[in-house]
């Protein structure tokens, strides 16, 4: 039998600082070896602009209303749906209606996985 010697790390989301891109979005991160995990508020109104990277990502959205424009082609995705983006797909993404809504984009590179959590609420 193999023996395995590990550290556990517990992070709360209270402790971790939260980073203020632009008016209408934040994020925390939590980095360890393999893996980054941010989580993003987000307001109604906002845009991730149009981008792409090597990594494929899965965009998971809890409650409210994105749109996706992946290569070029709109996807509406709404609480409970899952959109798979292919890697180097230029993509952005719009918040049109988000009320304490959160998605969650994960992405594999190299073997790491790389998850994004992202929630907000609608601009008041």
């Amino acid at each position: 039998m193999i023996e395995y010697r590990v550290i556990v790390n517990l992070y709360n989301w209270t402790e971790i600082p939260e980073e203020q891109l632009n008016p209408m979005i934040s994020r925390q991160m939590i980095h360890t070896e393999t893996m980054t995990v941010a989580r993003l508020r987000l307001r109604k109104g906002a845009l991730v602009p149009l981008h792409n990277h090597i990594n494929e990502q899965i965009s998971m959205v809890e409650r409210g209303k994105l749109r996706f424009v992946i290569a070029g082609e709109e996807r509406i995705v709404t609480g409970g749906q899952i959109v798979a983006i292919p890697a180097n797909a230029p993509h952005l993404v719009f918040i049109e209606d988000l009320i304490e809504g959160r998605h969650v984009l994960a992405a594999r590179h190299n073997g790491a996985a790389h998850m994004l959590i992202v929630g907000g609420q609608a601009a008041g």
